[in-house]
């Protein structure tokens, strides 16, 4: 069995307030069949070695938000709009 990870928009509830953010997601099984086992906490966007690096996970990024989100309260269920 192989694993894999991707880019994915999450959400969850703190102190009352539904936040969203951008998680990486890691997967067991095969690529666009596994199920979600872990991720990690927010911080993308920061902290890149070079401009070429940070445009290229933008790209990553931005696929992101043509998955449905997951809901980190409920993890690895999707959240309901």
């Amino acid at each position: 069995m192989s694993s894999y990870w991707n880019y994915r928009l999450a959400t969850k509830i703190d102190n009352n307030e539904r936040l969203f953010s951008i998680i990486e997601v890691y997967y067991d099984g095969e690529k666009g069949k596994g199920i979600p086992n872990g991720y990690t906490t927010p911080n993308i966007l920061s902290n890149w070695e070079s401009v070429i690096d940070l445009n290229l996970t933008h790209k990553l990024v931005n696929k992101a938000f043509k998955r449905p989100i997951i809901d980190l309260d409920h993890f690895p269920n999707e959240y309901e709009l």
